[in-house]
């Protein structure tokens, strides 16, 4: 620990007006205790004196790490300095400067960097370059990150003075050519940035075409950020859309369909509409191989947004539904609903046998539309699929197999067609046995009658023998006939107990009915029994 007495000196050393001072704590800088250098830095940092500050920048490489967060938090105090050595002639100092500026952000600095970079006479332009673009993405960091409000700067201002520094050297393009410059903008320019608009406006601007090539090539995280918030300007220039559709790097694709996600929005969708060619589409480049089952989602959303060739995009499609991860496969085959004719039939045909559910319910909620031959007896076959999804999906495909309907009609079938009929609609309504068993207990004896004679024709008795066995307490005897006819089709031994009920039933057709029904019952299940013992 440091003695007071020493403390107190280099408090004094900090605050006096005398020069002299300077040189004292320079030495102290040099000295051999770790506590006592640190001192020397805070109280020559608490100084003013351009000296000091000179000397601090010159001894940058050599200075504990440590010791940058004291450096950050008087970032002030060194501006002047590292203005100066940026423009001096010490080398070490001026290296020293530009590390220094970027890690500080010392985003004041930035027009000086400018003015070294357009120099005929820079003596290190491709690190004054560098420094630049570092700068640069420090300042777009600090506007799209966790903002420390302990550091009072506001990065919105401080890029709105960094864009106005690089806009006039833009202006002076033409001179210097440095494209360091447009590229440094470009990370930091807002879509709708005025400037940034008029070149891209402007196919003659002496600038357009290199930002157009910084558009399609650059792989800096601002600039991919920059193009593809155009799918977001309701008034978005045609040459960044177009730019942003030719891109073929895997960077940048997995970024735009990240961005798509599950589906454009309507700004997103509109834009999509005037691009008319994809480069990554043909799936002989290999990029639709390369994307996660998300992004292949995406790609398909995107694909089928734009106005690129419907071949092309059916190619990509095909792909996708053959060789796509599930997630693709299963938007590829949705999509496939927008395209008629042999090909995609048969693509669709493929996908019912996909091991995917999903691909599968979206193939068969096509065949019916398709005219495909055997439709019908497909989504017949698909009703007794293993999986929920499939089995929803040709119930919506069989809308006129609805127990509403049926029961409309019942009474104008006939007997075949009441059991074909209705046991169609017992595998394709899932409702169908909800609204059977509301009909057996309707207020209408003339609704329970038939609920119970359409029970029997759907082959459901076993799915509502429970309700059937209440209809064995009717009020009218009639019905409980019915009741006991229909539960010769029941399963159970508690059928049977319901049964030798009825045969106390007040009513002598009831229990006659009872008698046949528990005969016939006894008759059916005794060969089965001989077959057993022999």
């Amino acid at each position: 620990m440091m003695s007071q007495p020493l403390k107190s000196t280099l408090d004094f050393l900090a605050r006096t007006e005398n020069d002299a001072a300077v040189p004292v704590l320079l030495a102290a800088l040099d000295a051999s205790d770790p506590q006592l250098q640190e001192a020397a830095l805070r109280a020559l940092l608490e100084r003013r004196s351009v000296l000091g500050q000179r000397e601090i920048v010159r001894r940058l490489h050599r200075l504990p790490s440590k010791w940058k967060p004291i450096l950050e938090e008087r970032r002030s105090r060194l501006e002047k300095a590292l203005r100066d050595a940026l423009l001096g002639q010490d080398e070490q100092s001026r290296r020293n400067a530009f590390s220094a500026v970027v890690w500080l952000r010392q985003y004041d600095l930035l027009p000086v960097l400018l003015t070294l970079l357009e120099s005929p006479q820079c003596p290190e332009p491709e690190l004054v370059a560098e420094t630049l673009l570092h700068l640069a993405q420090r300042l777009h960091e600090d506007l799209h990150g966790v903002r420390n409000y302990k550091d009072r700067r506001d990065p919105r201002r401080l890029r709105d003075f960094v864009l106005s520094a690089l806009e006039k050297s833009i202006q002076r393009w033409n001179q210097h050519q440095r494209d360091e410059v447009l590229e440094a903008f470009l990370m930091l320019a807002p879509r709708d940035h005025v400037l940034l608009k008029r070149i891209l406006g402007d196919p003659f601007h002496p600038c357009y075409l290199k930002i157009l090539d910084f558009l399609a090539h650059s792989q800096r995280e601002p600039i991919l950020r920059l193009l593809l918030s155009y799918l977001d300007d309701p008034t978005a220039p045609s040459a960044a859309l177009q730019t942003l559709a030719r891109r073929t790097d895997l960077k940048f694709l997995q970024f735009l369909l990240s961005k798509i996600g599950a589906r454009p929005s309507r700004t997103a969708a509109t834009n999509l509409r005037r691009i008319e060619r994809v480069a990554w589409a043909d799936p002989k480049q290999g990029l639709l191989d390369q994307l996660n089952e998300a992004q292949q989602y995406s790609a398909v959303e995107f694909l089928t947004h734009t106005r690129v060739p419907r071949r092309q995009v059916f190619e990509a499609l095909r792909h996708l539904a053959q060789r796509g991860k599930p997630a693709g496969r299963r938007a590829a085959v949705q999509a496939l609903a927008q395209f008629p004719g042999a090909e995609a039939n048969q693509l669709v045909l493929e996908a019912l046998k996909d091991p995917d559910p999903q691909v599968q319910a979206a193939a068969v909620a096509q065949l019916r539309q398709r005219n495909i031959p055997g439709a019908l007896s497909m989504l017949v076959e698909a009703l007794d699929n293993p999986h929920p999804l499939v089995r929803k999906a040709a119930s919506e495909a069989l809308p006129e197999f609805r127990f509403s309907r049926y029961l409309g009609s019942f009474d104008t079938l006939d007997d075949v067609s009441r059991q074909t009929t209705g046991q169609m609609v017992a595998k394709a309504d899932p409702q169908a046995l909800v609204q059977l068993r509301q009909e057996l207990l309707a207020r209408a004896r003339s609704r329970r009658l038939r609920a119970v004679e359409m029970a029997v024709a759907m082959g459901v008795v076993p799915q509502v023998q429970n309700t059937l066995m209440q209809l064995l307490q009717d009020e009218d005897h009639l019905v409980r006939v019915e009741a006991v006819e229909a539960l010769a089709h029941g399963e159970g031994s508690e059928v049977d107990e319901a049964l030798r009920h009825a045969l106390q039933d007040p009513s002598v057709l009831v229990q006659d009915a009872a008698r046949a029904v528990l005969q016939r019952r006894a008759q059916a299940v005794a060969p089965a029994s001989e077959d057993f013992q022999i």
